[in-house]
């Protein structure tokens, strides 16, 4: 039992090796909140900035003023073969509503 799991996880991890190793060009998108002062996405850290400071990046951040179609039509015009939109970061801020918490 224990030799086919073992079996299984090395067949997952080649099967998963062998997908980057032929799509590994993609579009990474890190984008939230942060975005909006646009000095990095670890500014609270950095800056040591408390959450009242940081407020107005996320009451300013406006996530309906893009074009996702456009996003891809690019990453697909410069030969992309996959997408990650990273959609909860560090800093705890969600881009989906949650019933877990109100800081989307």
């Amino acid at each position: 039992m224990l030799e086919t799991q073992l079996s299984t996880v090395a067949n997952d991890r080649h099967a998963r090796t062998n997908w980057f190793r032929a799509d590994r060009f993609g579009m990474f998108i890190h984008w939230g909140a942060f975005s909006v002062h646009g000095r990095g996405e670890w500014l609270r850290s950095w800056e040591n900035i408390s959450m009242e400071e940081y407020q107005p990046f996320i009451d300013a951040f406006t996530p309906d003023a893009f074009d996702a179609d456009e996003w891809a039509r690019t990453a697909v015009a410069a030969g992309m073969r996959y997408a990650v939109l990273t959609a909860k970061h560090h800093d705890g801020f969600c881009l989906f509503d949650s019933a877990h918490s109100t800081y989307t």
